[in-house]
Formats: structure tokens, sequence, C-alpha cells
């Protein structure tokens, strides 16, 4: 059996709310990374999908240590970088890259393209200057930019090819790992297809394995092996994307679906509409967190929190509508006396 490349367990990031008259005094904390376990196997791609706000990009940063954990494990290619420091992260740094979300405001503006591509090489201690040249220009023609465009500043592009930038940037220490977050969501449709194609070649040309963030279903089911679903910090469902699509099983999982556009005009289609805000991470509800909205809430689902198990093969969830672990084993183990006997 294979390692997982990325083996995220219990992970959680909150961050302090300070008051007082210093300003030093904790009033509360801000639970924007709530116990995630998971994995992402190696040349594969995970989609993370939720609501604005539910965790899923603290998350990636704090995977790439650009936050640091409040407490959990992450194992990078078997090794356990939780507690690494700055220094000691460099080593890992060239292996684990990401794609932000707004091309434009990553990009230093008073850099040209070529520096900052060339940026990661020097960072890492590339010190021939002309094989940092061939590199610089063979992953700009890789993802689609000229050399004349390489002496240019980032305003002077479009949005697709400021993104092809940021591609080429992530690119250019050939990662094993790269987190997209949100790559595309700020392109025209047009160009998001365009993105994702290209994306998609890489990944095949570098065996690159993705954390791919993302709001949007459909270039989540379009883009992606398998998905989780996040809400207020939390997985609630976690499954490969035909199960998901077909047979979600969480109550949060099901109205995400469900708002999905009609693939046919004669496809009958009920629209989950779910009641309520969604609540504040500094205060989140008892028991199930996702029970002030949803449609299926039992009295248990107030009080108890329920486990992330798996209900069907590789179909996690976290839901009192499922039987608990506990239950589950003992009906495996029955049905091995059955098949012994």
């Amino acid at each position: 059996m294979t390692t997982p490349l990325l083996e995220v367990k219990q992970l959680k990031k909150y961050f302090p709310q300070l008051g007082g008259v210093t300003g030093r005094k904790v009033l509360s904390e801000v639970k924007a990374v709530d116990g995630v376990s998971f994995t992402v196997n190696r040349g594969e791609t995970l989609g993370i999908v939720g609501e604005s706000g539910c965790g899923k990009s603290t998350m990636g940063r704090t995977i790439l240590k650009l936050l640091e954990p409040t407490s959990g494990e992450i194992f990078f290619d078997g090794n356990d970088i939780t507690n690494l420091s700055p220094k000691e992260m460099i080593k890992y740094r060239k292996d684990m890259q990401i794609i932000f979300q707004d091309p434009f405001a990553s990009l230093n503006p008073r850099m040209k393209v070529f520096q900052i591509i060339e940026e990661p090489l020097i960072n890492f201690g590339v010190k021939d200057k002309e094989s940092r040249k061939r590199r610089v220009i063979e992953v700009a023609e890789q993802v689609g930019l000229t050399q004349a465009q390489l002496n240019r500043l980032p305003h002077e592009f479009s949005g697709g090819q400021r993104q092809r930038i940021g591609i080429a940037r992530a690119l250019i220490s050939k990662p094993k790992f790269i987190i997209a977050d949100e790559p595309v969501s700020a392109l025209d449709v047009s160009i998001q297809s365009q993105v994702l194609n290209l994306m998609r070649d890489l990944q095949k040309e570098y065996d690159l394995t993705y954390l791919f963030i993302s709001h949007d279903l459909s270039v989540i089911k379009h883009f992606c092996d398998r998905i989780g679903v996040m809400y207020l910090g939390k997985m609630v469902e976690l499954t490969d994307k035909n199960s998901l699509y077909t047979n979600p099983l969480h109550p949060y999982a099901q109205s995400l679906l469900s708002s999905l556009p009609k693939s046919h005009p004669d496809e009958k289609k009920e629209r989950i509409v779910l009641t309520g805000d969604v609540p504040s991470p500094s205060n989140p509800p008892t028991g199930c967190t996702f029970h002030p909205r949803c449609f299926s809430c039992m009295e248990v689902c107030k009080n108890v929190e329920p486990a992330f198990i798996e209900v069907e093969k590789d179909h996690f969830t976290s839901c009192h509508l499922y039987p608990n672990s506990a239950e589950l084993q003992n009906k495996s183990i029955e049905k091995e006396s059955v098949v012994h006997v």
C-alpha cells in the first residue's frame, strides 16, 4: 500500500480575539479550522468545497505552514512537518507550492515577470544565472507566455495571463504538491476552462498532486478526483466525485448539490433552501455545528458532535442520520463470523 503524499490529522487553526485595556486579553477564539483529517494520494486532485468563510483557504495555508497550526499533525511525503521552524521548512518549500486566488495581489507590481518567476530559484540556492534563465523561459513557454512578455510588469497583463504567471512561479521549482486556492474564481468563464486545461496538462507532465480549493461545484466536479465538503471549519463529507454527486449523504452536501442547475429540461430536481445564517466560528453551536440550519435535525444533533466515519466504502461523513463507527464495526464483525461459519 502506497503512502499518501499528504496526511492531515485533526488539524486545528484558532485565531484569538483580543480585547481589554491593554489589548492582550483573549476574549474568544475564531475556530477557522476545527479538527480536520484527510489524506491526498500521489497524483490525484482532492477538491475542497464549501461556503465562503468555512475555513478552506485557512486550512490550505496552515498545511503549507504559512500559518502555524494550533494543534493536529501534518505529514508530507512521510515526514512530520507540523512543528518545523521556518528555517527547517525551507527544504520542503521546493516541493510544496501554492497558486493564490487573486493573481494580481499575489504578484509584486514592481518586479518584471522574469524576476517574479525566477525568484524561487534564487531562494532555493540555484546560483547559475544561465540555468535559471533557461528554466524560466522553459516554464513560461509551458504556461503560454512568450519571452517578450517576460520583460513586462504584472499590470500589463489580463487576469488570465497573470494567473499563468502565478502558475509558472509555482512550477519553477518542480514541486510534487500544489495547493490551488480558488485559482479561477476571479477569471471569466472562457478563461477558466483554459487555465483548468493548462493545470491538467501540467499535472500529467510534472506528475503533480493538487489540493484544489473552490466554491464552484461545477469546476470541482470537472477537475477533481475526490471531494471534501467543509462547513464551519469541519469536514462533513469526503468521497470520490461520482459518489458525492449521485449520492450525497450529509444534509449540507445535499443542499449544496441541489443548487446546481438542471442538466436537462425534463430533469426533476428539488431545490433545498437552508434557513438561517451561518453561525459565527467564534461561537459555534454545540453538537453538530450544522444543526441550526439542518432540515433533518434530531435532538441528539443539538448536544452530541457526530463522528467523522466511513458510512460506505471510501465515503465518509459526520452525521447522526447514519450509524456510529462502533455499530459499523460490530456489523462488520458479525458479517465476518457468518462468512467464516
